[in-house]
């Protein structure tokens, strides 16, 4: 338990050193089991880009905030894990209008690659750069703003309460 919210720390420190990203409502941080998990994703609506095991989740009740865990996970899939969450954390504060499912998981697959880099954890970059299906096309999407712009127009995407979908843009 010491171990993954040093982990936790870690990641906040390096996502704000590295993308100038600060949450203000830190969320809190717990571990739960598989099954714990598992009911957790039961009592979640569903995602429109479908299921798959749930590792890790930003969950809102209320005034509380936290990022729930499953214990037992490699420690590179954990910092990957606990960086993607904190990105919803901060949407939750900086860009809580933004509804496009890709842009939201994209910028959050965005910032965990951010946190890969910023530790040396090259090859799970590149398996997120090339992974298939939703959360990869997501990110290469943020990554394609990215090269194009800068970090600024990453957030810039993303705050924008109107995105156009296919620039990226706001659409006026």
């Amino acid at each position: 338990v010491l171990a993954a919210r040093a982990l936790y720390t870690q990641v906040i420190e390096l996502v704000e050193r590295e993308i100038g990203l600060r949450v203000h409502r830190r969320p809190g941080f717990g571990l739960y089991s598989y099954h714990d998990m598992q009911r957790l994703q039961g009592a979640l609506a569903p995602t429109p880009q479908g299921g798959g095991r749930l590792l890790g989740v930003f969950v809102k009740i209320g005034a509380r905030r936290e990022i729930a865990l499953e214990t037992g996970l490699p420690r590179l899939l954990m910092l990957k894990v606990i960086a993607h969450e904190y990105g919803h954390a901060w949407q939750g504060e900086n860009c809580p209008f933004l509804t496009e499912p890709q842009l939201l998981e994209g910028f959050c697959e965005w910032v965990a690659y951010k946190v890969m880099g910023a530790i040396g954890a090259t090859e799970v970059q590149v398996r997120q750069m090339v992974a298939p299906g939703f959360y990869g096309d997501a990110l290469r999407r943020i990554l394609a703003i990215e090269v194009a712009g800068s970090v600024e127009a990453v957030l810039h995407t993303v705050r924008a309460p109107h995105v156009a979908k296919e620039s990226g843009r706001p659409t006026g």
